[in-house]
Formats: structure tokens, sequence, C-alpha cells
């Protein structure tokens, strides 16, 4: 499994401000996830394709992923982080990340939202590599 270079994020979080300073911060992002032509980016879940998502593999792996409206991201597991890139087509669904050591990008299609909120995200060339996506708070 490329813990490493996980494509998670893959995206979008969108737990519900419950305070004000929250509500500012997600207006924010929302705001920072705009691209060029003005058309919010969006994940799975409705929020912004910008935030921090918790990844979970079929095996059990955690994977926190900070996602930043200038295009770069870290990747924590466990005591280690690990930085990079990303890319969103919100026409295709597909997330893709580079992490600094990798030499090329890992691209995510995303499926739809699950109830709870999550979604799943699929290894484009690998279909095997795949992972759980919840939005979290903060």
């Amino acid at each position: 499994m490329k813990i490493r270079n996980v494509g998670v994020a893959m995206l979008a979080s969108l737990a519900l401000a419950a305070c004000g300073e929250e509500a500012a911060q997600t207006a924010q992002s929302d705001a920072q996830a705009q691209d060029a032509g003005g058309a919010e980016m969006l994940a799975s879940d409705g929020g912004p394709a910008v935030g921090t998502f918790e990844a979970i593999a079929p095996d059990g792996t955690v994977v926190i992923q900070d996602v930043r409206a200038d295009g770069t991201l870290v990747n924590r597991f466990g005591d280690e982080s690990a930085q990079g890139t990303w890319t969103y087509d919100p026409a295709s669904r597909h997330f893709c990340s580079q992490l600094e050591e990798a030499d090329a990008p890992s691209c995510y299609e995303q499926g739809m939202s699950g109830e709870d909120g999550s979604w799943t995200v699929i290894n484009i060339e690998d279909p095997e590599d795949s992972w759980t996506i919840r939005r979290m708070a903060g």
C-alpha cells in the first residue's frame, strides 16, 4: 500500500460549523477553494476540496491529510509526515497528489458520499488502493 502517496482528501469535509469561528473558517476555506473561473471545487461530501481529512485503508491504516488552498498538502501517518502538491478536476472527479519523494502523481476517483458523510476513493491505476475519506472538523 502506498501510504506516503495517498491522494486522500481526497477531499472535502463539510462538518457543519457549530460555532461562529468555525463558520468563518469554513467560509474562508470555501472562498479559497474557488478556481480561476470562479467555480467552487467541491468534494463528494459537498464541502470544499480543501480542509483536513482522515483516510482509512481497508487494513485500518490511517492517514491524516491537510489539503491547502495554495495547492500544497501534508500527509501525516503516525510520527511521520510527507509534503506534496495536489490538483482536482471537478469534471472527472479526480484528485491527484504528488508527494516530494514520488516520481509521479497518484490520482484517485471519488465515489459518492455515504450516509455518514464519508466517501471512498479509488486509485485510477491501482484499484486495490482504496480509502474511506472523512472530513475532520476544524
